[in-house]
């Protein structure tokens, strides 16, 4: 089982130095939550699709879809109906299923969704582990929170993949029914989730978690190039926000 989602590619997202990608997530992340028009939304969100498929490739890219094909069938099949208020546009008799509020509501939420997700999965995807703490650590972060950062980031998306592969495996087996079908996953994830506490442990012992800080995440060189990046990094979220 993988611990990180790393993927190596010689791609201009694989090259951007890890300060400018956690500036530019985090920044562009806030201007997808605060945009509150369907085009902005959907300028950013495919923007992120794009810059996947350039780095990754359609193969990867489409795994992230479909990583997250679940949660955007229930928002399209759920958001709508959360706002009954405004113009109908499905009724049944005299009854009010979704309201072009709703709808909208409904799709700006499925921009943000994309968007965002297709923003952490390509951080994740293009940067390891180890350079994502030196820039947490260049923005002073302190370093016990750098360290849980990564092993987070680094885990979760171990165990998407380790439930996904469950999920295959007790199909293949024939296991039928919805609650086995939920519940058979869920146990055997469990059992790895414990399983991998040694693994953790011993990465976190690696990193001078435990005794002192490794020297290596201590310096990251900053040249013209490398300022360029990063104020690119910024300058397009910020007109983002400014134009939302």
């Amino acid at each position: 089982m993988k611990m990180g989602s790393y993927i190596y590619r010689k791609s201009f997202y694989h090259a951007f130095d890890s300060r400018a990608k956690l500036l530019f997530s985090l920044l562009f992340s806030i201007a997808l939550i605060v945009s509150a028009s369907v085009y902005h939304a959907l300028a950013m969100a495919a923007i992120m699709v794009l810059i996947s498929f350039l780095s990754l490739g359609m193969r990867e890219t489409l795994m992230n879809f479909k990583r997250i094909l679940l949660l955007i069938i229930f928002i399209i099949l759920f958001s709508p109906l959360s706002m009954r208020t405004g113009r109908p546009l499905v009724t049944l008799h005299s009854f009010t299923l979704i309201t072009y509020e709703g709808a909208f509501y409904s799709l700006m939420v499925l921009l943000k969704f994309i968007g965002i997700s297709f923003i952490f999965s390509l951080l994740l995807e293009t940067e390891r582990m180890e350079d994502l703490i030196r820039a947490l650590r260049y923005f002073k972060v302190p370093y016990g929170v750098s360290i849980t950062i990564s092993m987070t980031l680094s885990l979760i998306p171990a165990l998407i993949y380790r439930y996904s592969e469950i999920r295959e495996a007790m199909a293949l087996r024939g296991i039928k029914g919805r609650k086995r079908a939920m519940m058979a996953p869920l146990s055997s994830l469990i059992v790895s989730a414990v399983k991998m506490i040694p693994d953790s442990a011993s990465m976190l012992e690696e990193r001078g978690f435990t005794s002192k800080e490794v020297p290596s995440y201590k310096k990251l060189d900053m040249n013209a190039f490398i300022f360029t990046q990063i104020a690119i990094s910024v300058i397009i979220p910020v007109i983002f926000i400014i134009w939302r």
